[in-house]
C-alpha cells in the first residue's frame, strides 16, 4: 500500500535526548487523521531532529539574556507582560526556563547563517530527500528550519514541489527574525501551506499575514489551564480549527485518492483549494477600502476638528469613486486601541495586486519612551493615541505593531496612510489654535532624561541608534534614515517599518540578491512601505482650524479643499504635488506646519491611485 508520509520537525528543546515527543506526536497525528478516515497502517511518520546542531556552542545565561531584549519588541512584550497583570501570582520571574531557553537558540539560529543555520537547512533537505514526504509539519524553531531551507537553500523550491506544509508556534512572522528574510512571502512552490496561530502563545510567536492562493492561516486558540506559555505542539496539533480545516479534509483527500485506485500516483495533497481561491481572487473586482478615525473626546485633552475630519474625508472619497459601505468610520467612545487594531486587521486583511486601502487619522499623536524585556529605555516609539490612551505600550498604535500588518502585502497594493496628529507632544498656544498632540506626564518624560551634576540641568539621555550602520550614514542615506527613525536616530516613527531595518545596507543587498537568485526571476522585492502623509515634520505641530464656527484639522481642510480644486480641472495629481498644494496653502494662512510626505519615490512622484490614476506599486 502506498502510504501517507509525514515529517515531523520539533520545536526547541532536548529533542535529542528526550524522544518521547515523537511518540506523542504520532498518537496524536493518528488521531486525528482516524477522525477523517484514515487508519494508522495507512500513515508512515519519520521526525527530523536537529538538537545536535545547537551543542557544540551551548547557550549560557547571558546569551539568553540578551536574546530576550532582541525578541522583546515594545508592543509584543507589553502583551507579554500583561498576562502577569492579568493572571494572578504570576510574575516576570515566574517565566519557564524554557521561555529563555526559546529566545536563546532563536537568536542563535538567526545569527549563525554559516555555520548553524546551513547545517539545519542540509539536514532537512537530506531527509526530504530520502523520505519524499506527502506532508511536513514543523513547530516553533523547526518551521524557522523549513522556511529558512525553502528560502536559502540552492533547491529550496524544488524540495517543497507539490508538498503540504503545517507550520504552528513559529516564530516565522516576529519583528526580528523576519527581517532575515526580506519579508515574509508564501512557500510558492508548495501545495498548501497552513499556518496554525494562537493568539495565547507567548514564545514569540506572530501572524503570518499572506493572501496568496496556497496560503491558509488556521486559529488554532487554546489557553491551557495552568500553562503561561501555551506553546504545546500536541494542543496544536489537535485543536478543533486544525481538526476540521486541516486534519479531516486531508485524510478524506488521501482517502478518496486510494479508494480509486490511484495508489502509485503522486498527486499533491487537498489540490482543489488553492484552485477554488485563485479562481475567487481572479474574479474579485478590484477593492477599495478605507478607515477613517476621529477623536475629539480625550478626556484630559478633547480636541473639536476631528470627528469633522473623518466626515469630510468620507466626503472626498466617495466623490473619488469610493461606496459608502467600503468606508468605515470609527469615532471618539468607540475609538479604542482595541478597536482600532480589530478595524485595522479588517482594513489590511486579503488584499490583493491593484486593491486600494486608506488609513486615515485625526486626533492626538504622542512619543514615548519605550522599555525592553530588561527594563531597559531602549528608544522612542512614534504612536497614534486611541481615546483609552494613557502612555502605556497596550493603549497606543506604534509603528512596532503597525508593521507586522502591512509589511507583507503585495508590492502592487496601494496602501495610503494620512495622519492629522503630530508625535512630538504638545500644548495649546493661543485661542482657536489646538494643537494635535499630547505631552507625555513628568514620569514618563523622565524616562528619556539624566541629570548633568556639572550644568545642574536635566538634558535628555542620549539612546542607542536602533540601526547597526547608522554610524556610518551620510548625505541622503542619513536623511532617509532621519525619516525612519526620527533626527536622533532612536525613534522608530508611524509608518516607516523601523522593525524591518535592522541590518546593515550591504547585508539588506546581499540578502536581496540571494533571495532574487532562489526566486530564479532576478527580482525580489523588500518589505512593504505604505505612502504616508503627515500634517506636521518632526518637531512641528498639527493645528485644528475654525471655518467660521466648525473645527477642522488645518491640514485636512486645506487638503479636502485642495483635492476638489483639481479635481475640478480633470487632472490627478501626484502625492508630493497634493502635499505641495496643501503646505502652500497652510503657509499662506499662517500656520507653522508644513505636510510631508513619505514612501518610494516613484510612488508619491505618480498620480494618487485612490484618486484615479497610478499604479499603487509601493516597495521599499
Amino acid at each position: 500500500m502506498n502510504k501517507l508520509r509525514i515529517l515531523t520537525i520539533h520545536g526547541v528543546g532536548g529533542h535529542e535526548q528526550h524522544t518521547g515527543w515523537q511518540n506523542q506526536w504520532k498518537d496524536t497525528i493518528h488521531e486525528q487523521l482516524a477522525l477523517g478516515g484514515v487508519s494508522s497502517d495507512q500513515v508512515e511518520i519519520e521526525a527530523l531532529a536537529y538538537d545536535e546542531h545547537f551543542a557544540a556552542d551551548p547557550l549560557d545565561p547571558g546569551d539568553m539574556t540578551e536574546a530576550l531584549i532582541r525578541l522583546s519588541s515594545s508592543w509584543l512584550w507589553t502583551g507579554i507582560s500583561g498576562l502577569f497583570r492579568r493572571r494572578r501570582g504570576w510574575s516576570v520571574t515566574d517565566l519557564p526556563d524554557k521561555f529563555s531557553w526559546t529566545a536563546g537558540m532563536v537568536v542563535k539560529w538567526v545569527d549563525d547563517d554559516h555555520n548553524l543555520r546551513s547545517k539545519t537547512r542540509k539536514a532537512l533537505a537530506d531527509h526530504i530527500g530520502a523520505f519524499d514526504p506527502h506532508l511536513i509539519c514543523a513547530h516553533s524553531l523547526g518551521a524557522l528550519v523549513l522556511y529558512d531551507t525553502y528560502r536559502w537553500h540552492r533547491s529550496g523550491s524544488d524540495l517543497f514541489k507539490g508538498r503540504t506544509v503545517l507550520t504552528f508556534g513559529t516564530q516565522i512572522g516576529h519583528p526580528s527574525v523576519r527581517s532575515q528574510f526580506g519579508r515574509v512571502t508564501t512557500i510558492r512552490s508548495a501545495a498548501n501551506w497552513f499556518h496554525a496561530y494562537n493568539k495565547h502563545d507567548i514564545v514569540f510567536t506572530a501572524q503570518i499575514r499572506l493572501s496568496d492562493a496556497n496560503y491558509q492561516q488556521l486559529d488554532a486558540e487554546f489557553d491551557e489551564d495552568g500553562s503561561l506559555l501555551n506553546h504545546d505542539a500536541d494542543l496544536y496539533l489537535s485543536e478543533p480549527e486544525v481538526t476540521s480545516r486541516f486534519w479531516v479534509p486531508l485524510a478524506s483527500d488521501w482517502r478518496s485518492r486510494t479508494t480509486n485506485a490511484q495508489r502509485s500516483v503522486r498527486k499533491p495533497l487537498l489540490p482543489a483549494a488553492p484552485a477554488a481561491r485563485e479562481a475567487a481572487r481572479s474574479e474579485r473586482r478590484r477593492q477599495k477600502k478605507a478607515l477613517l478615525i476621529g477623536i475629539d473626546a480625550y478626556s484630559d485633552a478633547p480636541l473639536e476638528g476631528c470627528v469633522n475630519d473623518a466626515f469630510l474625508v468620507s466626503s472626498v472619497l466617495q466623490e473619488c469613486g469610493f461606496e459608502a459601505e467600503d468606508i468605515r468610520l470609527l469615532l471618539d467612545e468607540r475609538a479604542t486601541a482595541e478597536a482600532i487594531r480589530e478595524r485595522i486587521d479588517w482594513l489590511l486583511a486579503d488584499a490583493l495586486p491593484g486593491d486600494v486601502r486608506v488609513l486615515g487619522f485625526s486626533g492626538h499623536g504622542a512619543c514615548l519612551p519605550t522599555y525592553n524585556a530588561a527594563e531597559v529605555v531602549d528608544g522612542k516609539d512614534e504612536c497614534l493615541c486611541p481615546v483609552d490612551f494613557d502612555f502605556s505600550m497596550e493603549r497606543s498604535i506604534t509603528d512596532d505593531w503597525l508593521v507586522t500588518r502591512y509589511c507583507d502585502l503585495p508590492a502592487d497594493v496601494s496602501f495610503t496612510m494620512v495622519l492629522d496628529c503630530c508625535h512630538s507632544g504638545g500644548l495649546d498656544r493661543e485661542p482657536g489654535r489646538r494643537i494635535r498632540g499630547l505631552r507625555a506626564p513628568d514620569d514618563i518624560r523622565h524616562r528619556a532624561m539624566r541629570w548633568d551634576p556639572k550644568r545642574e540641568l536635566w538634558v535628555d539621555r542620549k539612546l542607542d541608534a536602533r540601526h547597526r550602520a547608522l554610524d556610518k550614514l551620510g548625505g541622503d542615506a542619513e536623511r532617509f534614515a532621519q525619516q525612519v527613525f526620527g533626527e536622533q536616530l532612536d525613534t522608530f516613527r508611524i509608518g516607516r517599518g523601523g522593525p524591518q531595518r535592522q541590518d546593515t545596507t550591504r547585508e539588506y543587498n546581499k540578502a536581496r540578491k540571494r533571495l532574487a537568485e532562489q526566486q530564479g526571476d532576478g527580482t525580489f522585492p523588500g518589505p512593504y512601505m505604505p505612502v504616508i502623509i503627515t500634517s506636521a515634520r518632526e518637531h512641528e505641530y498639527a493645528f485644528e482650524y475654525r471655518h467660521g464656527a466648525t473645527s477642522y484639522g488645518a491640514f485636512s481642510y486645506v487638503a479636502a479643499k485642495t483635492l476638489r480644486a483639481l479635481g475640478r480641472r480633470k487632472r490627478v495629481p501626484t502625492y508630493s504635488e497634493l502635499v505641495a498644494a496643501a503646505g502652500k496653502e497652510l503657509d499662506e494662512l499662517g500656520y507653522d506646519q508644513q505636510p510631508d510626505v513619505i514612501g518610494p519615490s516613484a510612488v508619491i512622484d505618480s498620480p494618487v491611485p485612490w484618486l484615479g490614476g497610478g499604479s499603487g506599486n509601493a516597495r521599499a
